[in-house]
């Protein structure tokens, strides 16, 4: 019986060989890949990017130009070089895609992190230092408050994405994908930057009255 069996089996598998053709497997629908249904518009987030893009160098470019004279007036010679030579990047503008701009937030929030630090221990700057201080304020308030808004567009506009799935349409606009999702870490590091640097720049003597247009920025 059990070698009738075996035979009968073997038969079968000869007349329908077992590959995909011989199942009809059904198909699985993923939203958003391939749906000509899709309500994507992804021309307009296509020139939205290209905006944010714009905006955050130039956003970017100011801070560092403020954070290389911040850096040199507490001493950090280090961080003041690097700062420099982001500045000197970003005024020619080559932020292009996400990689690009990510090194350059990376960047600056890394140069920033240490002039908190160093702001943070409560030092005293001499005549010059003060001087010097002080021209850091413009650039800074413009690029903090050109911070904000840029990240605050980006998030918004990323915020049409959330639902798609479709592979292509990720790819061309990711780098609008990531400055929204770094847009709360950026907006929450440029906050607290600008109260140390409001409350150190008070303690020293320097004229806060430029960083009211930051506040204001916040809605503060």
């Amino acid at each position: 019986m059990k070698l009738k069996k075996i035979l009968i089996i073997t038969g079968l598998i000869s007349v329908f060989p077992l590959t995909g053709y011989a199942f009809d497997l059904p198909k699985v629908d993923v939203p958003g890949v391939g749906s000509s249904g899709s309500q994507t518009d992804v021309k307009g987030l296509a020139d939205q990017q290209s905006a944010v893009v714009k905006s955050l160098n130039a956003a970017l470019r100011d801070l560092s130009k403020s954070q290389n004279i911040i850096a040199s007036a507490l001493g950090l010679q280090e961080e003041a070089s690097v700062a420099k030579s982001n500045a000197e990047s970003l005024s020619k503008g080559d932020l292009s895609g996400k990689d690009d701009i990510k090194k350059a937030v990376t960047s600056t929030l890394e140069v920033q992190k240490k002039i908190d630090e160093k702001m943070a221990q409560g030092i005293t700057l001499d005549a010059a230092s003060k001087a010097k201080f002080a021209t850091a304020i413009p650039p800074y308030a413009a690029g903090t408050i050109n911070i904000f808004q840029t990240a605050n567009k980006a998030k918004d506009a990323a915020k049409a994405l959330s639902q798609t799935r479709d592979l292509t349409v990720l790819a061309q606009l990711g780098t609008l994908i990531y400055v929204g999702s770094e847009a709360p870490n950026l907006i929450s590091s440029f906050t607290s930057a600008t109260s140390n640097i409001s409350k150190f720049a008070t303690s020293n003597g320097v004229d806060t009255s430029k960083l009211k247009n930051v506040t204001k920025s916040l809605g503060e």
